[in-house]
């Protein structure tokens, strides 16, 4: 059972959001490195940073332990998150073609995600940041 006040138990969600972005921010720098600095990867990547810092900011004001607190890129704690990044990265790295499917399909799991805990929360601040 979930350990945390009540009235927290919306947030619970930001975790895996947050460590959701660090996957996505994590895998556009590795594909980056991989093919190469080109734009999509390098200004994506910054925005997933910009992303997993607001999700950051959530942590912290509801005190709320960061899940990716002493993680290294590429390391996630839930065993989910680190199977898709591992199996977006393997095919990702074979082609720049097969870099971009990777990147669409991160993508359009972090909308799907966001899109559900954004109509499970009453919170405005979540909402304006997960909007």
């Amino acid at each position: 059972m979930n350990s945390q006040p009540k009235q927290l138990s919306t947030l619970s969600g930001t975790l895996h959001l947050g460590e959701e972005e660090r996957l996505a921010r994590d895998l556009y720098t590795a594909l980056g490195d991989k093919h190469g600095q080109v734009a999509p990867f390098v200004n994506v990547a910054r925005s997933e940073q910009a992303h997993f810092d607001a999700m950051g900011a959530l942590l912290t004001r509801y005190a709320l332990t960061d899940p990716a607190a002493g993680k290294e890129a590429g390391s996630y704690t839930e065993p989910a998150l680190q199977a898709l990044y591992d199996r977006l990265l393997a095919s990702g790295s074979e082609s720049l073609a097969k870099a971009y499917e990777a990147g669409i399909t991160v993508e359009k799991q972090d909308i799907a995600d966001l899109k559900a805990a954004i109509s499970q929360t009453t919170r405005t601040d979540v909402q304006a940041v997960l909007t």
